[in-house]
């Protein structure tokens, strides 16, 4: 329902029509229902034919791997909300480049994983963790838990760095282009 109120208020009401009545309003959210409904049922289908019904490859890898893609966006958005001095460009260049750095951390971090599912940095697992096959990228070494914090970690900090750093560079040199609040 979220979905739909704001697919008809945010999109429909200020682009397309704005003179609309609230009978229209309520017509398109429920039309976004419906159209979020079949994306949603898509994107799982397309999840299942990769493999979801894998041990490996779950809710639990998608939700890990949410803070890799799209957890640089989360010091931005934060700051363009809540500081006057975000700058567009650094808000622009702390999401991106922390995505960037959080998906190599993460695939970096995930090469030094073993592809039997152990941990190599795990001395409770006995011999099996000396049958360790590290450098493989797979559906199991990317969805460690050690690899989607390093790249959920990364997208924080990075994001937080880079757009500060920006920022700062801009407003030091008086180039500074505040965050347009409407």
């Amino acid at each position: 329902i979220a979905v739909g109120s704001l697919l008809a208020y945010d999109v429909y009401r200020k682009y397309v029509k704005p003179d609309c009545t609230g009978a229209e309003l309520l017509k398109m959210t429920r039309y976004g229902v419906i159209f979020y409904g079949c994306v949603s049922g898509c994107f799982g289908t397309c999840l299942y034919a990769a493999g979801l019904s894998d041990n490996r490859f779950g809710l639990g890898w998608v939700y890990n791997f949410m803070g890799t893609m799209i957890g640089s966006a989360v010091w931005p958005v934060a700051a363009c909300i809540l500081m006057p001095r975000m700058t567009a460009l650094g808000a622009i260049i702390g999401a991106w480049g922390g995505m960037i750095l959080a998906i190599v951390a993460w695939i970096a971090t995930a090469a030094t994983r073993c592809s039997n599912g152990m941990d190599p940095d795990d001395e409770c697992a006995g011999a099996a963790s000396f049958d360790c096959d590290t450098g493989t990228l797979d559906i199991g070494t990317l969805g460690n838990l050690k690899a989607q914090l390093a790249g959920s970690l990364t997208a924080l900090g990075a994001s937080f760095i880079l757009s500060e750093l920006v920022t700062a560079f801009q407003l030091s040199r008086g180039t500074a282009k505040l965050f347009d609040r409407e």
